[in-house]
């Protein structure tokens, strides 16, 4: 019973495709009935049908993990490098305050912070969610979150003045899912590729709010909406579409089913986690970093092209050797943590 869930988890089934646990289930339940017909419940004698105590046979492990597979935010896709380029050269087509750019600067951000949704959009495009009925501030993050400082470690104001000046920048998280409240985590100015700069990013991302005139005891996640002419928040409707869209021309694939369920808010933590494991970094780095507390991060590292590359190179040590842009990533991170 339980090789044969195995069997239609991996789509070894009549319709070729994944099956959802339930679905699963119920063929179980279908095949234990036609088992307890046939008289072969005498084989189990006293440790029960193989659905009846899914803890003590071999198909509860099997059902459990697939529910705790599926319980991964949507099996959420890594951005790749393309899509990395076109979210940028749409952002420079559009104006500064529009969602496209506002997308931008906190991918860049968070490729390194893992930002989960609720730190930095919305579900709906003219209110935020509190932290709960008791305390209204926001879950997401506001100007308060983000300091900067110069390279000797001294705090600066945010004005346009200090651009050049910023080196630093540390990210309070004042509310957490987790529970780890009011942490702390640094990061530092990248001036290898200022493109993809966090500091820059989170800089750019401040100004905004200002030039917005934003309440900074609200969310720094707004843009302005051409249609209204009005500040609205990034939302969940309106950046899928957009990351969609990327996803689609990068990818080749056209259809809305298959890319809705690859691509999503979600996309930005999971990428973040991937862009680290793709540098071969120690587990307890991504773990740290990325502000979790237990091993749920090991659900969201994916099998994709990085890791292919990683799996050829590691069976061929003189091409690992040889392999340039490895090397180049694995130094790149050394001198960026050294720095941090």
């Amino acid at each position: 019973m339980a090789n044969w869930a195995l069997e239609l988890l991996s789509g070894n089934n009549c319709v070729g495709t994944t099956l959802r646990s339930t679905t699963i289930k119920e063929y179980l339940h279908a095949a234990q009935a036609l088992l307890v017909e046939g008289g072969y419940q005498q084989r189990w004698k006293n440790k029960g049908l193989p659905l009846d105590d899914g803890n003590a046979t071999m198909t509860g492990p099997v059902m459990a993990n697939l529910k705790r597979w599926e319980a991964v935010p949507n099996r959420r896709e890594m951005f790749s490098d393309s899509m990395h380029e076109e979210f940028y050269q749409v952002a420079m087509a559009n104006g500064p305050n529009s969602m496209e750019r506002a997308f931008y600067d906190w991918l860049a951000l968070g490729r390194y912070t893992g930002f989960r949704l609720s730190e930095w959009a919305q579900t709906r495009k003219t209110s935020f969610e509190p932290i709960n009925a008791e305390n209204p501030d926001p879950k997401a993050m506001r100007e308060g979150d983000f300091l900067f400082f110069d390279k000797s470690g001294k705090l600066l104001d945010k004005t346009r003045n200090n651009y050049n000046k910023i080196h630093r920048l540390d990210v309070t998280w004042r509310h957490q899912k987790n529970g780890q409240h009011m942490e702390k985590i640094s990061f530092w100015r990248d001036d290898i590729d200022s493109r993809w700069c966090p500091v820059r990013a989170a800089w750019r991302i401040c100004m905004r709010g200002r030039e917005l005139k934003q309440d900074p005891c609200r969310p720094l996640g707004i843009y302005l909406d051409p249609k209204r002419r009005k500040v609205v928040y990034l939302n969940n409707t309106e950046v899928e579409q957009h990351i969609r869209l990327v996803a689609k021309k990068c990818t080749g694939i056209t259809d809305d089913k298959t890319i809705n369920r690859m691509f999503g808010m979600h996309s930005l933590r999971v990428t973040a986690c991937n862009e680290l494991a793709r540098l071969g970094v120690p587990d307890s780095f991504i773990k740290r970093r990325l502000r979790w507390r237990s091993e749920t991060f090991l659900d969201y590292l994916r099998n994709n092209v990085h890791t292919a590359q990683r799996h050829n190179l590691s069976l061929n040590i003189k091409a690992a050797t040889q392999d340039k842009e490895l090397q180049n990533n694995i130094l790149l991170f050394q001198a960026r943590t050294q720095r941090q």
